[in-house]
């Protein structure tokens, strides 16, 4: 009994330690706007999704705008909670070449649907029923938004919920840069 108690604190102690070097890891790596000059910037990952009306999306189709991408699923407390400020910060900007498109990560379209009509969720709902493109955008936790700028270009992303004045800091100065582009 001694021994498989002694065991088990260990094992916690272990996962304490990740844990803990993980936190330490990602403070170093603080998320935002990548640094490098805009031509290096690596172009974002395609994809084509179907949105709640069964249509295709891709993200080609949005060259020419800001695109945020929110990957979030209505499981989540921290994605549930960050939509108003992704329906606000969409609603104050749309007419300013800014897509919002939050990509739901492997659930029905109907629970989606559910949750969108309830919250009051007026940007695109995309499936990604196999997590697929999740995954190729490496995202291992959610909610995870990325910012491309308007030639499609990754600008940034942030892992964990956002807020709309962490939006307004980060990606209202590439939409003001996406306008005077025109």
């Amino acid at each position: 009994m001694l021994r498989r108690f002694l065991g088990l604190c260990v094992i916690g102690l272990w996962l304490l330690a990740g844990c803990r070097a993980a936190q330490t890891e990602r403070a170093a790596n603080t998320p935002g706007p990548i640094a490098s000059p805009e031509p290096e910037r690596p172009l974002a990952a395609d994809f084509q999704l179907t949105n709640l009306e069964g249509e295709l999306v891709s993200l080609e189709e949005h060259r020419g705008k800001v695109v945020l991408l929110n990957f979030w699923a209505s499981w989540c407390p921290s994605c549930r909670s960050e939509m108003a400020s992704l329906e606000l910060y969409h609603q104050a900007h749309q007419v300013e070449n800014l897509v919002v498109l939050g990509i739901n990560y492997q659930e029905d379209a109907e629970v989606i649907a559910s949750f969108v009509t309830g919250a009051e969720i007026s940007f695109s709902m995309l499936l990604d029923p196999e997590g697929k493109t999740a995954a190729s955008y490496g995202v291992v936790g959610l909610p995870t938004s990325f910012f491309i700028d308007c030639d499609g270009r990754l600008i940034g992303f942030w892992p964990g919920a956002v807020s709309a004045s962490l939006l307004e800091q980060q990606l209202t100065p590439y939409l003001e840069e996406c306008l005077a582009k025109e």
